[in-house]
């Protein structure tokens, strides 16, 4: 019967793992009451957990609800302590075929929180691993999880009996009917084995490939599966007595017997089904990034786990989105954002993910390019290869080498493996770049220089210990030492402060949490479109959460709800639909919000639809770190038919044609100039389909904001034109729902200024005129109590109830005369 509470569950616990608990209750002038839970567990040391309540029995309850967690882990340790003896034998045979200590692996399992060691076999002695995971922790014994292979390594038809079958639903393992009857003399679970295997072929070439489908069947000691779980890797085929040596011991109570059984341990590998053959072999970039080196023709991934109930064998599904999980695992700032609790910020080259059979050479010059290096130099001498990459910009090493000798697989296959050692560098620098956006030190010196990295670098965090956790729909007090003595009240959501000041927030927690950031930003605000000038400067902001209150939304949870920015997309979203632009510039892309979403909206429409049929989207930014930024979150989107890169200028960005659905660019760009006109390679935006400004003029100076009108409607000529911007009107409305009064303040310290709706509405019209454009005027964004606060506001000003403040954003479409007879593009929106 499930525990009702977490109490319970906390005393069922503790009598399974010989825990002893202490609830020690007392008043609290707060909350009421607060709980202190002490856990003390076998080897005396002693944790304590905290709750509050306004009733004892809540208290209790939050106490025991955090301690929950902590006793799951240490009831594992618990357990594996108890199998000290089965892991002292595993320790003689923890060295695989080249001598390398294999204990790294249940290592690396106790890290993910798996608990689970691999196990092979040998199968009539010969050099063949059927991999699976033993699972220590569960109550079935490593003894009784070997059971169906110990006795196909006793059964002296074991190499006759079990057999692997290649077949059009995938592998399956079978076992004659003697063993199977002598595995249930024996006292083995009665159910039969699982049978089928479903496995993903990373293929490489037309031959290899027919080679795989035309053999029907295989032994084991030709085709085996490897380790399940998280950790999978790779079946393998390997002539026997061809590199594959292991260390053996032999079962426990066996040791004298030296035609007994034997049990094998061997590192993870990746071997090819295609044959061996001389260097004119076609290397296998998707299975070279699974193994950590080259690998050559086709290789098969399958999953094979222990059922941890009945201690029989599970064979699982392996399909691509597996693949994707597997490869993602095995990259360095993938298991660095998984000790850091966060989302992984880079991922294979699309080449890799779609299991295409790119070599490493192919693939290098992309994914340098994407993380600021230049194209790829080979160099080389007959008996050494060395290719190195040039940073072009971004932070990292100015230079990366790699070599190999050509010995062997010949002057190309040492072009091959030298990339393939570039590419996993490459991926190390990505996680160098995410440690310094995630690392957590000391304050420094506000004054200190920003040596590079992400835009957003966490210099201190102190967490809450009550009270409730900041949200996206919750009302902040905070003191915010870029302007000293301030206090501001802030309402996340809305657009009020910096969004990396909110992430802050988010990730801190809740009251009396502190924390320190340093941004890179230029020195003179957004400039339009440029990437020269000075180079960016670091702004020191700390903050402490003094406050925090769920905002007054009645039941939609938040001030907007949608959010403000959900809303504003959405209006975009309408406006790419009805236009149906082919080609589409976005000014001011930042980290891709506005590309995300228009490629969100080509993967939702249905084939013969595709709902505006974008063809390619150029996002233009100042910021190199908002174009790294953007570049890694767009190619994290598992969406057919879209690729993003890294391009130089439009030129080399339109006339690429490679046939995706969805082609996004992203580029450093310049327009300081371009009112006396285009920079050479600028040509193909001249009469783009759609160029969207979205919420950038409030960040620009007079100077660029000047040149703003006259470079995107007069110079580019664009078939259409957005650009949205906050309606500083509506400010009030926000202030009223969050109970402050900050009559004047902008919604971020970063606007320069915000504009009235009639300030708008008179430099969109001025600008239309000018350059030969009509202009329609829509408003986006309402508060989910905006018509009580319009109440109030109209009651202490005394204004009649009718008069409105707009919206929170206001938002201006320019269409060129020509265009603007193509019909209503949207119904009348609220001003």
């Amino acid at each position: 019967m499930p525990c009702s509470s977490y109490k319970a569950k906390i005393n069922e616990l503790s009598q399974k793992c010989k825990f002893k608990l202490s609830f020690n209750v007392v008043p609290d002038l707060e909350s009421g009451f607060c709980c202190v839970l002490e856990v003390e567990n076998s080897t005396k040391e002693l944790f304590k957990f905290q709750g509050r309540g306004s009733k004892k029995k809540i208290a209790e309850e939050q106490a025991s609800e955090l301690a929950c967690s902590f006793l799951d882990k240490e009831a594992v340790q618990e357990r594996e302590e108890s199998q000290h003896t089965a892991l002292g034998a595993l320790d003689l045979v923890c060295t695989g075929k080249h001598g390398r200590d294999l204990r790294f692996l249940y290592a690396e399992a106790k890290r993910c929180g798996h608990h689970e060691l691999p196990i092979s076999v040998v199968l009539d002695a010969k050099p063949v691993e059927l991999w699976r995971a033993a699972a220590l922790g569960s109550e079935t014994s490593l003894e009784n999880a070997l059971g169906p292979f110990r006795d196909a390594l006793c059964a002296e038809e074991a190499s006759a009996s079990a057999k692997v079958s290649i077949s059009p639903d995938g592998l399956r393992l079978s076992f004659g009917e003697e063993l199977a009857a002598r595995s249930l003399e024996r006292g083995l679970p009665e159910e039969p084995l699982p049978s089928s295997i479903k496995a993903v072929v990373l293929r490489c070439g037309s031959s290899a490939a027919e080679i795989l489908l035309e053999s029907k069947q295989f032994h084991l000691e030709q085709v085996g599966a490897v380790l399940g779980g998280t950790m999978w890797r790779v079946i393998h085929h390997g002539k026997v007595g061809t590199g594959v040596r292991s260390r053996v011991l032999r079962n426990q109570g066996d040791c004298d017997d030296p035609d007994g059984p034997q049990r094998v341990l061997h590192l993870p590998s990746l071997y090819t089904l295609a044959p061996s053959g001389g260097s004119s072999r076609q290397i296998n970039a998707a299975a070279s990034w699974v193994a950590g080196r080259a690998v050559f023709g086709d290789a098969v991934l399958a999953i094979v786990r222990i059922n941890r109930g009945r201690g029989g064998m599970v064979w699982e599904d392996f399909g691509t989105r597996q693949l994707a999980f597997l490869c993602a695992e095995l990259l360095p700032e993938a298991r660095f954002a998984a000790a850091a609790r966060c989302p992984s910020l880079c991922r294979l080259p699309r080449s890799a993910r779609a299991c295409k059979s790119l070599r490493p050479s192919e693939t290098l010059p992309e994914v340098a390019k994407a993380l600021g290096f230049g194209a790829p130099r080979v160099e080389d001498s007959g008996s050494r290869c060395v290719v190195s990459l040039e940073a072009e910009w971004g932070g990292g090493p100015p230079v990366l080498e790699c070599s190999c000798s050509a010995s062997g697989g010949g002057s190309a296959g040492a072009v091959e493996q030298a990339c393939l050692d570039l590419l996993r560098r490459l991926q190390e620098v990505a996680a160098e770049r995410l440690r310094e956006a995630l690392a957590v030190d000391g304050v420094p010196d506000p004054e200190a220089a920003d040596d590079g990295g992400s835009g957003m670098t966490v210099l201190r965090e102190a967490s809450s210990d009550s009270g409730p956790k900041v949200r996206e729909d919750s009302v902040v007090h905070i003191s915010h030492s870029e302007a000293p003595g301030t206090r501001l009240v802030v309402a996340m959501g809305t657009e009020m402060v910096m969004p990396e000041v909110e992430r802050l927030l988010i990730r801190l927690g809740g009251r009396g949490a502190r924390g320190a950031l340093r941004l890179r930003c230029p020195p003179a605000g957004h400039r339009l479109l440029s990437g020269g000038g000075a180079a960016p400067v670091a702004r020191h902001v700390e903050v402490e959460i003094a406050y925090v209150k769920r905002s007054a939304s009645d039941a939609h949870g938040g001030l907007f709800s949608p959010t403000l920015a959900q809303q504003r997309y959405h209006f975009v979203e309408g406006i790419v639909e009805r236009l149906r632009p082919e080609t589409i510039l976005d000014v001011g892309c930042g980290e891709g919000a506005l590309i995300e979403h228009i490629a969100g909206m080509v993967e939702g429409s249905a084939p013969g639809d595709r709902r505006g049929i974008r063809r390619r989207v150029l996002g233009v930014d100042c910021s190199q770190e908002a174009l790294l930024a953007a570049a890694t979150n767009l190619s994290r989107l598992p969406l057919e038919g879209f690729r993003v890169s890294r391009v130089g200028s439009p030129r080399d960005f339109f006339n690429a044609s490679r046939g995706a659905v969805l082609e996004a660019g992203l580029m450093l760009g310049d327009f300081s100039a371009a009112r006396a006109g285009l920079p050479e390679g600028w040509e193909p935006l001249v009469g783009c389909d759609l160029v969207a400004a979205i919420e950038v003029v409030e960040h620009l100076d007079p100077e660029p904001l000047e040149a703003a009108a006259p470079v995107l409607l007069g110079v580019l000529k664009p078939k259409a034109a957005l650009v949205t911007t906050p309606n500083i009107e509506y400010n009030q409305v926000i202030q009223r729902i969050t109970k402050k009064d900050q009559q004047g303040r902008l919604r971020n310290p970063d606007h320069r200024f915000e504009w009235t709706r009639a300030e708008f509405q008179g430099w969109a019209r001025s600008a239309a005129a000018s350059f030969g454009y009509s202009v329609e005027f829509h408003g986006v964004g309402h508060a989910v109590q905006e018509e009580k606060a319009l109440r109030e506001i109209s009651e202490q000003q005394g204004l009649p109830s009718s008069a409105g403040v707009g919206s929170a954003t206001q938002a201006a479409l320019f269409l060129r005369m020509q265009e603007a007879s193509a019909g209503d593009l949207l119904p009348p929106a609220r001003p």
